[in-house]
């Protein structure tokens, strides 16, 4: 049975229950479900209270590999106030957006690629820039995303993170984020030190091979476990816009 037609059920049935207890159910714009007679069920945060969570963590640092132009780092500024930022882009272009819209004391940016070697790699540019991946788009990715087929080819500097900070003096209460389309157990393998001192991993995983070679959630779970961290539940989902399934998310693991 798929996910759509299990949910429906069990609304259905929720439905039913409650029209039995006297009770009916209303969605409200705010997230909450609102049931008359006086009740109201909360099911969700509402948008403002949706990282509380994070608030409490008393976040100083965050590492933000695979920044792109900086959406990400700029709305989590809201939540935390502002931590030291150290923001990881390789494409050149999203590099300079990059630098124009993080222009703050708090920021140090490098345009620079995060895996598990020093040098130099190839990497593959897409027009859909957020999906621009050292390694290349999947069969299945392409007949998913088909506004992904075209890519360039960009050489970018790579280095790993443990090298990075291994002369950068870091407050505590560290907050790493991976998105790097595939390559996120290479950023892993490079961070073996420095993932003695982070407090909360947020990572995008996937459950299938939208990049060719890509290590999947089971891989990150595996590596990210071994290194003393909770998974502890997703806070974003990707589904696949042909039927449905649950493509990526952005897992959370925390340290024990």
């Amino acid at each position: 049975m798929q996910l759509s037609s299990l949910k429906l059920l069990i609304k259905d049935f929720i439905k039913e229950f409650l029209s039995f207890l006297g009770l009916k159910i209303s969605r409200r714009s705010s997230g909450l479900f609102g049931v008359k007679n006086n009740f109201v069920y909360q099911f969700e945060p509402t948008k403002g209270d949706k990282f509380n969570w994070l608030k409490t963590m008393n976040i100083n640092t965050v590492i933000d590999v695979g920044a792109h132009q900086g959406e990400w780092a700029l709305e989590l500024c809201k939540i935390l106030g502002y931590p030291n930022f150290y923001c990881f882009e390789p494409v050149r272009s999203n590099f300079l957006e990059l630098s124009h819209n993080l222009n703050l004391p708090n920021f140090k940016l490098f345009n620079l690629a995060v895996g598990d070697r020093q040098g130099k790699l190839q990497m593959y540019r897409n027009n859909f820039l957020p999906g621009s991946s050292i390694l290349k788009c999947s069969e299945f990715h392409l007949q998913t995303f088909p506004f992904s087929a075209n890519e360039e080819v960009e050489t970018i500097d790579i280095n790993t993170l443990d090298e990075i900070f291994k002369l950068i003096d870091l407050k505590d209460n560290i907050l790493l984020k991976i998105d790097v389309q595939g390559y996120e157990d290479k950023v892993i393998f490079g961070a073996k030190n420095i993932l003695e001192r982070i407090k909360v991993v947020i990572v995008e995983t996937s459950f299938c091979e939208l990049y060719e070679g890509q290590a999947l959630f089971t891989d990150i779970y595996q590596l990210l476990s071994k290194q003393g961290f909770i998974y502890s539940g997703s806070l974003e989902e990707l589904k696949s816009p042909r039927d449905g399934i649950p493509l990526q998310q952005d897992s959370l693991f925390i340290k024990k």
